[in-house]
């Protein structure tokens, strides 16, 4: 098999990255973006690209050609053009980006483009973003206005903590100060710019785009209009800057344990959808052996009660016999709606209730949770309230519940509100703690991710109503091992939250593959699917769900992780690798020593995609006692076993 298939789910998809060096700097080009400018191993810039965003706020991916790149020791200059075709939307423009350090500590960068428009389309916006790294948080700042906006200078810093609106509004420079005595200057052209706070959505960034969002949207482009921008920087320092680093050079990564327990494994569960009645035997088998915290079914005030009503009995039939506690998440745009929704509730199986307005501001009314008490009191049933948002923190944010009435508070996440890209998918895993942190302290309530899903479930900010609920298509690295990296990935980065509501049961966006699923793994030689390797890993997260989980850091969190857990005396490391080249790692810290080593990998994908009851074969470990040095092959898992620490 092909091990980019099992890597991610599919072949050809990977995107060339190629690194350049010009005197103490050091980025990465990407098919005509720019990504970790960095000052001796410093990130600066997170990412400069083109979007094109039509009018529900999809982006229009880059067709890149003709791209050549030139560069000298101090200096690199790079060209290309780009297409963007989707639906009536037909754009194309030429990009540039060149780069030049004139001292040790002194560097400068442009990137520009030039576009057409090739068709008559609505856009919500079309322009150059740039993305500055969360770590900058706390910085100071001067924000130059833009000439219409009379042109003079604003001081404040980078939010600590998320913003729930735009930190800087119509300026056409900035200047950061990344460290004592170092600058970072900006200075755009083409139209007016402003930052918004990425961490809303999960992303591990401050963006910076134009045009502003208060300006009416969808804007009609005609054929012929043109679009030219360009973003200059500059960074100067007098002193090594010292800040977080992401690509410390010539050093392999490391993984740190500590042997002091910090919390419990979050609770574990799924997002139950439609289609599963056809294969409720086999759902029950597995339910039976992941024993998930919970099953979360929609019931939606859009749809037929009679619609609902079969949802729930679908629901009943599958995992009445089980135990498995239900919740009910409710989305109503009235509280009669809401009234008619609880009523379809099958109070004995039903643990939690999680209620949301079906319209923006996407919010929890006070009416509907006062409906649901009465509702419960009138059962004499215990049943717990949640309050938030089906959409993300952006909306829990901007328009949070009344805390005071609830017991629990709960958001959506997905790694891909605003971009798709495996290295983007990886950044915004750290976010997910910073999001359940500020959550609990804003409403001293226990914090739910619900649902958690790998392609966006939802879209509250289509302009088009229907294309609100239209989920894009299935992401096949959900199906490879990657996906099984980035779920790992969550569970370690969300541990303070209470529960965690992970993906659907069945199909492309699910843990079991449907008919459709297998009939694709078939043609890749693979019969008679079971699995995903997501429902593996999830499957061992189940049954270790009273492990105290033990801190660990990693030096390039991009590249590498890890998650511990101790059950009593046994000790259980994960280490995985999100590249497709091998890493070798070393591992330090307290008395943690591997007695063995299992795998799962490209060799026995098609071993964890045949059979649940899967597992890689034990090898013993064998090596130095003070330092663990492992070599994780290419997008890989490796869970080491020891009995020995105390």
């Amino acid at each position: 098999m092909n091990p980019e298939l099992a890597y991610l789910g599919t072949s050809g998809s990977t995107k060339t990255v190629q690194p350049v060096h010009f005197g103490k700097f050091e980025t990465f080009l990407r098919e005509g973006e720019l990504l970790y400018f960095q000052h001796q191993g410093v990130e600066l810039i997170r990412r400069i690209y083109v979007a094109v965003r039509d009018q529900n706020w999809g982006t229009v991916p880059n067709q890149v050609e003709h791209i050549h790149l030139h560069t000298q020791p101090h200096s690199f200059s790079t060209t290309f053009q780009v297409r963007n075709q989707a639906d009536e939307i037909d754009f194309q423009w030429q990009g540039s980006i060149s780069g030049e350090s004139t001292e040790p500590h002194r560097g400068k960068l442009i990137f520009t483009m030039e576009g057409e428009a090739l068709s008559d389309f609505y856009k919500n916006r079309i322009g150059i973003c740039v993305l500055l790294p969360a770590h900058l948080a706390g910085t100071r700042v001067r924000c130059t206005k833009h000439p219409q906006f009379g042109g003079y200078i604003e001081k404040g810093r980078l939010p600590e903590r998320i913003s729930p609106h735009q930190p800087f509004l119509d300026f056409s420079s900035l200047e950061i100060d990344v460290a004592p005595s170092t600058t970072l200057s900006l200075t755009f052209e083409g139209d007016i710019f402003e930052m918004e706070d990425q961490r809303n959505w999960s992303d591990a960034s401050f963006k910076i785009y134009s045009t502003p969002l208060r300006y009416p949207f969808p804007v009609l482009l005609r054929r012929g209009e043109k679009v030219k921008q360009k973003v200059t920087l500059t960074f100067e320092t007098k002193a090594i800057p010292s800040s977080t680093v992401i690509h410390p050079p010539q050093q392999s990564p490391r993984i740190f344990v500590s042997l002091t327990p910090q919390k419990t494994l979050p609770a574990l569960g799924f997002n139950y959808n439609e289609g599963i009645d056809r294969f409720h035997e086999r759902a029950q088998r597995v339910l039976s052996r992941l024993k998930p915290s919970h099953l979360r079914i929609d019931l939606d005030a859009r749809f037929s009660r009679r619609t609902n009503e079969e949802k729930v009995r679908q629901a009943l039939d599958t995992v009445g016999k089980i135990g498995i506690p239900l919740w009910f998440s409710i989305a109503a745009t009235t509280a009669k709606e809401c009234e008619e929704l609880l009523d379809l509730i099958p109070w004995q199986f039903t643990s939690r209730i999680l209620i949301s307005h079906g319209e923006p501001p996407w919010h929890t009314p006070s009416e509907y949770i006062a409906r649901a008490k009465n509702a419960i009191k009138k059962r004499d049933y215990r049943c717990l309230l949640g309050g938030g948002t089906r959409g993300w923190f952006a909306e829990f944010n901007r328009q949070p519940p009344p805390f005071s009435e609830l017991d629990l508070v709960f958001f959506a996440v997905s790694p891909q509100v605003h971009a798709s890209d495996n290295e983007t998918l990886v950044e915004n895993l750290s976010t997910q703690s910073l999001l359940c942190q500020q959550a609990q302290e804003m409403s001293g309530l226990p914090v739910v991710l619900s649902p958690i899903t790998f392609t966006v479930h939802f879209n509250p900010n289509a302009t088009q109503r229907e294309q609100r609920y239209t989920p894009p298509l299935p992401d096949p690295r959900q199906w490879g091992l990657w996906g099984m990296l980035w779920t790992i990935g969550s569970i370690k980065y969300a541990l303070q939250a209470e529960t965690l509501t992970f993906y659907e049961l069945l199909g492309p966006r699910g843990i079991l593959p449907s008919p459709e699923a297998q009939e694709y793994w078939s043609r890749q030689g693979v019969e008679e699917i079971e699995a995903f390797p997501v429902l593996h890993i999830l499957k061992e997260m189940g049954e270790r769900k009273a492990a105290q989980v033990l801190p660990t850091q990693s030096t390039h969190p991009l590249l590498v992780d890890a998650l511990c857990l101790q059950e009593e005396a046994k000790i259980v490391l994960y280490v995985w690798n999100y590249s497709f080249s091998f890493q070798e790692i070393t591992i330090e810290g307290g008395d943690f020593y591997p007695e063995s080593i299992v795998t799962y990998d490209a060799e026995n994908f098609p071993d964890l995609l045949r059979s649940l009851d899967f597992h890689p074969q034990k090898a013993s470990y064998l090596g130095d006692r003070e330092r663990i040095n492992l070599v994780l092959k290419p997008c890989s898992l490796s869970q080491l076993l020891s009995n020995r620490g105390d």
